[in-house]
């Protein structure tokens, strides 16, 4: 995924303008599969327990984005952002939701843990890999702790880390065997494989984002909270009209406005003639004699 975020905003100016993420895909015919680098990882949610999702380490990506049904499941609070994603050839793929902070912790190293402003999206990325990859193409690294022990079995990507946080996740050491054609990366959520498979794969997937000015754009979210708009009914906005119509303000600065009714007059019917001849018969006891 290739994103691209552009915001002209100072923290000082209420008024926020469209952003774009430009998001790109791209697909090709080929005889080999590519594992990509996954993780599996605890994210605290809101009650401070940790709940176990599956992460896609991309450098490539200037951000890091997170799934809506993840964030919903987490609970966790999100600030309004306003954003949208477009795909290969400007077109729009979506929008973002929000944007909420991550506090991630290795499955491993209770110890290590990370904190990660994220975009929410519906969908990050298809289920990785694409198809069943053999077990054998593990036999090389059995020793080593991986960071996703199922990463040969399709599944879906719930968080994506980007650059904004890729040099506090890589470690520096790398496994690289002579005649195989994965390479193993150490991380602090453990041993991640990535490389081409011998077995045969419908599609390559290159994923790519980035963004402009993430430091300044994410120091306004958090600083400057955006207030959402408000739908009015039609009656709160009748109301408002009427107020604006008829208000005046007297010498004392006292405000008044005319008594609204809901319903139209026209609608009373002949309630006048009817009040008329119940007040005549009443004045008309009022005069008689009273006798004892």
């Amino acid at each position: 995924m290739n994103s691209k975020i552009s915001n002209d905003n100072t923290v000082s100016d209420i008024h926020t303008e469209d952003s774009t993420i430009s998001s790109n895909n791209a697909n090709a015919p080929d005889t080999q599969a590519v594992l990509l680098s996954t993780t599996i990882v605890y994210v605290k949610d809101i009650n401070g327990a940790f709940q176990k999702w599956r992460v896609l380490i991309d450098s490539t990506s200037q951000g890091s984005f997170v799934r809506e049904s993840c964030v919903n499941l987490l609970q966790l609070k999100r600030t309004s952002v306003n954003i949208n994603v477009d795909g290969l050839s400007s077109r729009n793929v979506g929008r973002v939701s929000g944007l909420v902070q991550l506090e991630i912790t290795s499955l491993f190293y209770k110890n290590t843990s990370i904190t990660v402003d994220a975009f929410i999206l519906p969908k990050i990325i298809c289920d990785l890999p694409q198809f069943q990859v053999d077990a054998s193409a593990l036999n090389a690294f059995k020793n080593l702790q991986l960071a996703d022990i199922n990463c040969l079995q399709p599944s879906s990507i719930d968080i994506l880390l980007g650059a904004d946080v890729f040099g506090e996740i890589m470690l520096n050491r790398h496994l690289n065997i002579p005649g195989h054609s994965l390479t193993a990366t150490e991380t602090i959520f453990g041993w991640v494989v990535l490389g081409k498979t011998k077995l045969s794969c419908q599609r390559i997937i290159s994923n790519h984002a980035s963004y402009n000015a993430v430091e300044f754009q994410l120091d306004k979210f958090w600083q400057l909270e955006e207030l959402s708009e408000t739908t009015f009914s039609n009656e709160e906005i009748a109301c408002e009209n009427h107020f604006k119509r008829t208000y005046t303000r007297g010498s004392t600065g006292i405000f008044a406005v005319k008594f609204p009714f809901r319903d139209s007059s026209d609608e009373l019917g002949s309630s006048r003639d009817i009040a008329v001849h119940r007040l005549q018969q009443t004045n008309a006891g009022f005069v008689k004699p009273i006798s004892f």
